[in-house]
């Protein structure tokens, strides 16, 4: 499908064809421990008010993109440091591109008109996040600040809307309220695993993971103000420097990279997402298997992580092509990391000992 007609009136909802419905049978305790949460800035009280305050601008409900991408393969952008590098990969890439945040701008000014854009953070000054682009498809969570609901409206473009499940959220009230009509996206963390989530949803049968670094490029830790945690500025980051040492789950070798407590916890949610999705191997087409929603629907899904940091080193070293999670360029991979069992990625260089 495309977005072309973004701004004509909302379509009739089918509650068959909706995978976070409240006709399904599911338990949100159950979805809770499956796909991991998230806390944000905002109380449930005001997230309540920021729900009715989207309901009431007559949006397209994301219930009704379900399975609508089934099949195919999916990209999903964060902004991390190697995005650059994925830049010329992007340009001549034929499948669906989902920006997420300030992604979306960044892939504008080189070149690249995502498929869609996504956003779900609750500051103001993500009205700033991306421009209003005729012909991309925009999913925003009911958590965003007004603004970013008003920019959208003013520029004649009518987003989908989502509601993200938010760990301080009564989600019995509101799965009873909402499920009928309404997506209800549960995840880890950050837009950008809520988007890994959300493109299972859709029905891809391949996600690519591209700026999911969540850490600070090599010799560089935001100093003076630079933003090194991100490919292109952004109109605030939060340093909050931190030391974080990850380490594989099947080899046991390290890495240890400078980051923040928002990418922190992306890996920390990564971990989460890639736990909840039994492997089963098989010689023709490895794949993982996530159970979502509704107990009677199985996603096949395999996760495809590009460029450097944090999380492609993990999905490379725990990864590979008999699984369901590997990166996009292994020999590329293997070519600077090899067998080093500790890595330390702020000087980008072998440690001699493990971190403690």
């Amino acid at each position: 499908m495309d977005f072309s007609d973004s701004v004509a009136a909302p379509v009739n909802f089918e509650t068959t064809h909706t995978l976070f419905g409240a006709g399904l049978n599911f338990k949100m305790r159950e979805l809770r421990q499956a796909m991991g949460e998230i806390r944000m800035e905002i109380t449930p009280e005001e997230h309540e008010r920021r729900i009715r305050y989207a309901l009431g601008l007559g949006l397209y409900s994301a219930a009704h993109l379900a399975d609508k991408a089934e099949g195919e393969r999916i990209a999903v952008v964060g902004s991390g440091p190697s995005l650059k590098d994925s830049i010329p990969y992007l340009k001549q890439a034929k499948h669906k591109i989902i920006a997420c945040n300030a992604s979306h701008d960044f892939l504008l000014e080189n070149g690249i008109k995502p498929w869609a854009g996504m956003m779900l953070d609750t500051h103001d000054w993500c009205e700033k996040y991306q421009t209003p682009t005729k012909g991309v498809g925009y999913f925003i969570g009911s958590s965003v600040h007004p603004k970013v609901w008003q920019r959208f409206i003013e520029a004649g473009i009518r987003p989908w809307l989502f509601i993200p499940v938010i760990k301080d959220d009564d989600h019995e009230t509101l799965l009873a309220k909402y499920g009928n009509e309404m997506c209800l996206l549960a995840g880890a963390t950050t837009v950008g695993l809520r988007a890994l989530n959300f493109a299972t949803m859709l029905g891809a049968s391949v996600i690519e993971a591209h700026g999911f670094d969540s850490c600070y490029a090599p010799g560089s830790n935001g100093i003076k103000g630079k933003n090194t945690l991100h490919a292109h500025p952004k109109p605030f980051v939060h340093h909050a420097v931190k030391s974080m040492t990850v380490k594989s789950q099947v080899t046991g070798d390290t890495f240890e990279c400078l980051t923040n407590d928002a990418m922190a916890k992306q890996i920390r949610g990564y971990n989460s997402f890639i736990e909840s999705l039994p492997v089963h191997q098989n010689s023709a087409e490895p794949i993982g298997t996530l159970v979502l929603a509704d107990s009677k629907r199985i996603g096949k899904t395999r996760l495809v992580v590009a460029g450097d940091g944090a999380i492609p080193w993990m999905a490379w070293r725990d990864g590979g092509p008999n699984s369901f999670v590997e990166h996009l360029d292994p020999d590329r991979m293997q070519a600077k990391y090899g067998d080093c069992k500790h890595w330390d990625y702020f000087n980008d260089r072998p440690s001699i000992e493990e971190p403690k």
